[in-house]
């Protein structure tokens, strides 16, 4: 995912996969110390799909029209006959290998006769840099600006020369003599402006533009090229109006409807956006760039199964379409559907072996698919080619969790955390990891800075009031972290958070009250919490008909409080 044109500029709406696993919170060993649901498991997020862009292309002197110019083809060499008037075959036209020594051999004979005429290396220049022999076409060039040192075209024409070489600098020097040599030379001013552009001078590149639509305000290229400019600059009403006037001098400017399809994207006008890329798709049904923007606005609105459409179709187009499989990857796991994600992952690898972000991808999909040694294998690899991956940390230190070791998943959130310190998931992370080794100290701490880093998170308020509770700290404090968790984002686990709060103060009806809301709302966990209050207020027959109604509908994941809803039910029933 380097391509200069795919990553030119990346969104930054984050499509946010809240996929949520439950994780067991260790116990603390003494007999009454019991615990109800635990937090959370989170998931950290993917950044969106970039959209993806058309550079404008390079005008050459023969692309200017009206001006008698030479033709898109070199025109034949002074005394030669014309070969678009003759009988020959395609081949000996230009259209084959034969063809082209043919033409070749021209030209050079025609410098052989006169080895002084610029027009002559001029025109083999103009042959050379239509075969791609960029390096031929300079020396040509140069000879002629040699041999006439005013030689506009040829100047213009070395600097896009130069421009296919990336060698920006070189074709900004030569696009501003031929400026010197012609000031109203229009696309000197538009191919130095490409130029500029390529460097990220974009107020530069806007300036050049500028003076070229008013040397001819009529040309829909130009137009196109300033708002790819102003996109760059993020200034996208006034690329969306540049776009719109190339699209009105041609209406059939496929580029152009892309483009201003990823404005409106970046503005977050998705139906505009695909509304744009529909026309560019429909004028050019072979657009692959157009149905993968496509597909990132429809994943914008939600519509996963559009996204993946349009992120199929960009691959039968283009088989090695690389970022297409990588976000259909994640399109999948929106879906939950682990399996399509790991395989687009695989082709993600196999196109692009060098790049984290397919290790990272297929990491997390062996995640979710509990292969934690699969898992833990890509995020090694991740992390090889990207030490600064905090992502890779995060979900190695996930695995690590998994696989038992607790400690080394300390040690990768702490990296994760040194590495992207602002991040308050790091930090509940890691908490609930020195919760399971009954360090709530260092737990608490933990939300305390998640807290800190956003003051929204529900997630940190409840996790700092379920451990304060658990390890009989501040219970004041725990109750209005659970309110405001409640305050924030009222779900099930969240009343059930603050019901346990209510138990470990003795205050048994407001807990009652809470995992009845819990119960309510779906969370059959709660009447764990509800036995435990009944078993505190000596109510045995109440409490042994809550722990039989958790047991029914217990998850795998709850097996400690199974064994320990068993065991009270054993001592309960002895008494």
């Amino acid at each position: 995912m380097s391509d200069r044109n795919l990553w030119s500029t990346t969104r930054v709406v984050l499509l946010t996969l809240i996929l949520v696993l439950v994780l067991g919170a260790a116990c603390n060993g003494g007999a009454t110390e019991e615990e109800t649901t635990p937090p959370e498991e989170e998931t950290a997020v993917v950044t969106a799909p970039p959209v993806e862009r058309d550079d404008a292309p390079s005008a050459t002197a023969e692309d200017e029209p009206g001006t008698g110019q030479p033709e898109a083809e070199p025109a034949a060499p002074a005394g030669e006959e014309d070969a678009s008037e003759d009988d020959s075959t395609d081949a000996d036209k230009g259209g084959g290998a034969g063809g082209g020594r043919d033409m070749l051999a021209r030209y050079s004979r025609a410098i052989a006769e006169n080895p002084d005429d610029p027009e002559a290396h001029y025109s083999r220049g103009l042959f050379y840099e239509s075969k791609d022999n960029l390096e031929a076409a300079i020396a040509d060039y140069t000879r002629a600006i040699e041999l006439d040192p005013d030689y506009a075209w040829a100047y213009n024409n070395r600097g896009d020369s130069y421009y296919s070489l990336s060698d920006y600098e070189a074709a900004i020097a030569d696009y501003t003599r031929t400026i010197e040599i012609d000031p109203e030379y229009v696309w000197a001013y538009y191919n130095r402006g490409n130029s500029y552009d390529e460097l990220g001078d974009y107020e530069a590149a806007i300036a050049d533009y500028t003076r070229a639509i008013e040397l001819d305000p009529d040309y829909a290229w130009v137009y196109y090229a300033r708002g790819n400019s102003y996109y760059s600059l993020s200034d996208h009403e006034a690329a969306i109006a540049d776009y719109t006037r190339a699209i009105e001098l041609d209406p059939d400017y496929a580029w152009a409807y892309n483009n201003r399809g990823t404005s409106y994207d970046d503005l977050g006008n998705y139906e505009a956006a695909i509304a744009n890329y529909t026309r560019a798709i429909g004028i050019d049904p072979e657009y692959a760039r157009a149905y993968y923007n496509r597909g990132n606005s429809y994943g914008d609105l939600g519509d996963y199964e559009a996204a993946i459409a349009d992120y199929t179709r960009a691959i039968e187009i283009d088989r090695e379409y690389a970022n297409a499989y990588y976000f259909r990857g994640w399109t999948y796991v929106a879906l939950e559907d682990w399996e399509a994600a790991r395989a687009d992952s695989e082709r993600y690898i196999e196109l692009e072996p060098d790049d984290p972000d397919g290790y990272e991808q297929r990491g997390y999909t062996y995640y979710r698919l509990e292969d934690w040694e699969a898992a833990q294998a890509d995020f090694n690899r991740a992390i090889e080619l990207d030490p600064q991956s905090a992502y890779a940390y995060f979900y190695r230190a996930r695995t690590y969790a998994r696989l038992g070791d607790d400690q080394a998943a300390i040690d990768d959130f702490t990296r994760a955390i040194e590495i992207e310190p602002e991040d308050a998931l790091n930090y509940r992370a890691r908490a609930d990891t020195y919760a399971r080794l009954e360090n709530f100290d260092a737990a608490l701490a933990d939300f305390t800075r998640a807290i800190e880093l956003d003051p929204t998170s529900a997630r940190a308020y409840n996790g700092r009031a379920w451990y304060a509770a658990l390890s009989d700290g501040d219970l004041e404090q725990a109750l209005e972290d659970a309110n405001r968790a409640i305050e924030l984002e009222p779900s099930a686990g969240r009343y059930d958070t603050r019901g346990y709060v209510y138990y470990k103060r003795g205050e048994y009806e407001a807990a009652l009250a809470d995992f009845d809301q819990a119960i309510a709302m779906g969370l059959t966990f709660s009447h764990y919490g509800r036995g435990l209050v009944y078993e505190a207020l000596g109510e045995a027959e109440k409490a042994l008909a809550e722990f039989e109604l958790f047991l029914e509908s217990a998850e795998p994941d709850d097996q400690k409080y199974i064994d320990d809803a068993r065991e009270r039910i054993e001592a309960l029933s002895s008494d």
